[in-house]
């Protein structure tokens, strides 16, 4: 909740892209990472005659945000230990009640 609210009050979409579970129990979370969801580069992955598909755009930018969190067992508390806030894109911030996040 608190990355949904971090990106919405900025004005950017994000992606999950990486997600390990403890290998003991698959409910616990111990790194999650987080990136803007135009990050990255269009690579088509066609093997057909490309000049014969529908041309679209892409909204991919490489844009570079990204976040990283840990989960410290030993003391039980999540743990920042990558922001990255560089952005090549217009942001669109909206204001939001922050009464939700408290």
């Amino acid at each position: 909740m608190f990355m949904y609210n971090y990106c919405l009050e900025r004005g950017f979409g994000y992606q999950i892209c990486r997600n390990d579970k403890d290998p003991n129990n698959s409910s616990i979370t111990i790194y999650k990472s987080y990136r803007c969801s135009f990050g990255g580069t269009y690579k088509p992955r066609k093997n057909i005659n490309q000049e014969l598909q529908w041309k679209r755009g892409s909204n991919k930018s490489d844009c570079q945000w990204h976040c990283n969190f840990t989960l410290q067992k030993l003391e039980n508390w999540v743990k920042c230990t990558t922001l990255e806030d560089i952005y090549n894109h217009k942001l669109i911030p909206t204001d939001i009640d922050n009464s939700i996040m408290k």
